[in-house]
């Protein structure tokens, strides 16, 4: 059986960015998740793509959406809806 660590260290690397951001747009996350640093100081390698990342967010528990913002597109003037995020509000208090 495949281990799903890459998966295991995104959830880990996302509930860290909730707890100290609190609510997040996709958008936002996928941008920090992107230039986020090891504790070595480099980049991660194995970053995942925005489906993979709205999949987790999605299919974990302790991940609940909260609303929609409006962001607009620069090259076309048009806006578009991006879904938030946090973390879901009992989770908090068995992680402090």
């Amino acid at each position: 059986m495949k281990k799903n660590n890459g998966y295991m260290s995104a959830i880990n690397r996302i509930e860290r960015l909730l707890l100290e951001h609190g609510e997040v747009d996709t958008i936002t996350l996928y941008d920090t998740m992107k230039v986020q640093k090891n504790k070595n100081g480099r980049t991660y390698r194995n970053t995942s793509t925005i489906n993979e990342m709205t999949n987790i967010l999605c299919k974990n528990k302790q991940f609940e959406k909260c609303g929609y913002t409006a962001r607009t597109k620069t090259l076309l003037g048009s806006s578009y809806q991006v879904q938030v995020w946090r973390l879901r509000r009992g989770n908090n208090e068995t992680q402090l």
